[in-house]
């Protein structure tokens, strides 16, 4: 008997569903104490292409609870309901579940879909059994712990993808058809199997848990029956470039190779009888879907080509049964870092379905561009964070072939970024919120900031901007950002510049930036900067130029800051208001100026009093050739409170070591005010504090 074990560990990286706890969303009824999550759903590999991440009804999921102290017979089996929210997808349970009163008290939780047993038959051996059907999916998770505790509540959850798909296309040669008739049903031979999942261990009076849940695939019950798309009679006789659709018989999902390669072996059936084709020695990974099209001739099946995975499906409104040119391009790098150059361009054709889908796989290339015959490129700038990714670009298109808004929710509310094309359209239409869906590489084309004050939100639902170019060329004279300016109503979050070039060479007075030039009011929460900025002029910071009001909220600037002039710093180059606030940020890149006054690691230039810089710290070098104004913090410590710089191995000022929100030291989510940060770190080492979101 054959059995294949897969640890749920080394499934992490494939996200089929996934969230993170917002206290400030839990939802109508409820208690302090409750457990819920709020859930995004990502793609699920089914049908043709990946599912749309929307739910059309409450997804049922089952989970375990495990309490530090108790085992499976004490536990509990609960029923868990993913909502089908427009907005955040809530995980909650029936009955409500709650954390122990005690903040020391760990609740542990195991999930799967389908949710396959009741309480009233889930067994006391930690033993949960899936039929492999061949339709269903089958996920699991990791098991998470969390307590009472704000710092400790349960981060998120993520449900994954543990078995294979296939999908089979199916055309013939001329007569073929005269030999066969009509295909009646395809299978996939001798793959319907049972899958375990094995919860963990719990021994000891002390419930410690032994090890991690896994899953195993053994017994071999039947084939599995392929579910069918297309109607199976209407396959056509010619090659794929005269037919242009192939049919789709359909698809089925089942146990993963995992390494060793096995043949897999299609039987079609006919009204004239069966015909078996099969895939030779190939290596069907968990959570990847497969295109297989077979060619039916007068003696039966011809051996289908090795079939290769998809990685990236388009989801275009606008484009439906249209075949767009894609644009696919390989990212330069030297010892390992990326050099913001691309080579080895190349095209691949791609025909949408009546949906407006189709996939293809990109590997480790980024997705430029695409374009429909008739029209101009439009820009996508989409690659995958991790080597078995799956993304999905999703795009509204009108027939002019110009791009306009998806939305979350009710139109006008909040727009949803996934490609350049539409981050080029920020603040240009009367969304009150951007939200991005997806990391974005701008390529290094030439970035123009945002001319105009910037009034609205973004949330980068911590999503990350490659290769963002803005020099002098491209931007104001006198003030340089992402945004040019940022308004009292201004809110951008969660969104982290890691590469790209900033040359601000020009301008007098100036106020530059890599998020705002000069913000005028607002709020940047929980965005960090790795770009080096090379500028001329004063008032330059890693994350805005000048801070004339608003606060500066859990930022981190990793980029190297060198200027000309005075006021240059990581956070922020001149705080110039009294209710200018800077709180829990750091700084770890080299600061220069060449004129050497107000080069600081936290604030350079201070030009009003009863300003706030709190909770910050600093391990970046300050680079100064004279005595004149300069520190690891601010010019001044007026009013710099509970702040430290180590350099050198020396720390100076005070390392926190105690959770305290009210000096915003605080360990949290960063939902409560002062509750910032994941991590103290620990005084006397490397280890440094870690914010919120990291």
């Amino acid at each position: 008997m054959k059995k294949n074990i897969i640890w749920l560990s080394v499934l992490s990286f494939f996200c089929g569903l996934s969230g993170c706890s917002e206290q400030e969303d839990e939802g109508p009824g409820y208690v302090g104490n409750e457990i819920r999550i709020a859930t995004h759903i990502g793609a699920v590999t089914r049908g043709e292409g990946v599912i749309n991440p929307s739910l059309t009804g409450d997804l049922e999921v089952g989970f375990v609870r495990l309490d530090e102290g108790e085992n499976y017979t004490a536990g509990k089996k609960l029923t868990g309901s993913i909502s089908e929210g427009t907005t955040n997808k809530v995980l909650t349970f029936n009955p409500p579940q709650y954390y122990s009163s005690d903040n020391d008290d760990k609740v542990r939780l195991v999930g799967w879909y389908p949710n396959v047993t009741t309480p009233e038959t889930f067994p006391g051996d930690g033993i949960v059994t899936f039929d492999i059907d061949g339709e269903t999916d089958i996920m699991v998770t990791e098991m998470v712990s969390g307590s009472k505790s704000e710092s400790e509540r349960i981060s998120n959850i993520t449900f994954n993808h543990v078995l294979s798909q296939v999908i089979v296309k199916v055309y013939a040669e001329e007569d073929a058809q005269d030999e066969w008739g009509e295909i009646t049903s395809v299978a996939i031979k001798e793959k319907k199997q049972k899958c375990t999942l094995t919860l963990p261990n719990v021994s000891g009076i002390d419930g410690e848990v032994g090890e991690e849940p896994c899953i195993s695939f053994e017994g071999v019950t039947g084939d599995l029956q392929l579910k069918e798309i297309g109607d199976l009679s209407e396959y056509e006789e010619g090659s794929p470039s005269d037919i242009g659709d192939l049919v789709i018989c359909g698809y089925a999902m089942f146990a993963p190779t995992q390494g060793a390669s096995e043949d897999l072996i299609i039987q079609v059936n006919t009204v004239q009888g069966s015909l078996s084709a099969t895939v030779p020695s190939y290596n069907f990974e968990r959570g990847k879907k497969y295109v297989i099209t077979l060619k039916l001739n007068a003696d039966g099946v011809e051996e289908p080509e090795i079939p290769e995975p998809t990685d990236a499906t388009f989801f275009i409104t606008g484009y439906e049964n249209k075949t767009i040119t894609v644009t696919l391009a390989d990212i330069v790098k030297v010892e390992g870092k990326e050099t913001g150059t691309y080579v080895n361009e190349g095209t691949t054709d791609l025909k949408l379905n009546e949906k407006g889908e189709g996939s293809i796989y990109i590997g480790d290339k980024v997705i430029k561009t695409i374009q429909a015959e008739g029209a101009s490129e439009i820009l996508i700038g989409r690659r995958k964070s991790k080597p078995d990714e799956n993304i999905a670009i999703k795009l509204n298109v009108n027939k002019d072939h110009f791009v306009y808004w998806r939305w979350e929710g009710n139109k006008g509310t909040t727009a949803l970024v996934n490609t350049m094309a539409e981050m080029k359209k920020l603040d240009r239409d009367s969304a009150l919120t951007y939200k991005f869906e997806s990391d974005i590489d701008l390529m290094s084309l030439p970035w123009t900031p945002y001319d105009k004050e910037f009034t609205k939100t973004v949330d980068g639902d911590h999503h990350k901007i490659y290769n963002l170019s803005v020099t002098s060329a491209t931007t104001n004279a006198t003030l340089g950002g992402l945004f040019l300016t940022s308004s009292s109503a201004s809110i951008i979050k969660h969104l982290h510049i890691v590469s790209g070039m900033f040359n601000y060479t020009g301008g007098g007075s100036n106020y530059k930036g890599v998020f705002v030039g000069d913000v005028k009011g607002g709020t940047i929460e929980g965005c960090s900067n790795a770009v080096d900025v090379n500028a001329t002029g004063a008032s330059v910071g890693g994350i805005c130029g000048r801070l004339t009001g608003g606060k500066v909220i859990a930022c981190v600037n990793k980029g190297n800051i060198s200027s000309n002039d005075r006021g240059v710093a990581g956070i922020c180059g001149y705080l110039n208001n009294s209710s200018a606030e800077i709180i829990a940020c750091y700084n770890t890149g080299i600061i220069s100026n060449s004129d050497d006054s107000d080069v600081c690691g936290i604030a350079g230039r201070l030009a009003s009093s009863n300003y706030t810089i709190s909770a910050c710290y600093n391990t970046g070098k300050i680079n100064k050739s004279t005595a004149k104004e300069g520190a690891p913090i601010a010019g001044t410590l007026t009013y710099v409170k509970d702040c430290f710089s180590v350099s050198s191995g020396t720390v100076t000022g005070t390392w926190p070591t105690t959770d305290s929100p009210s000096i915003n030291w605080g360990l949290g989510n960063g939902s409560v005010t002062g509750n910032y940060w994941s991590s103290l770190g620990t005084p006397g080492t490397t280890n440094y504090p870690k914010l919120y979101w990291e």
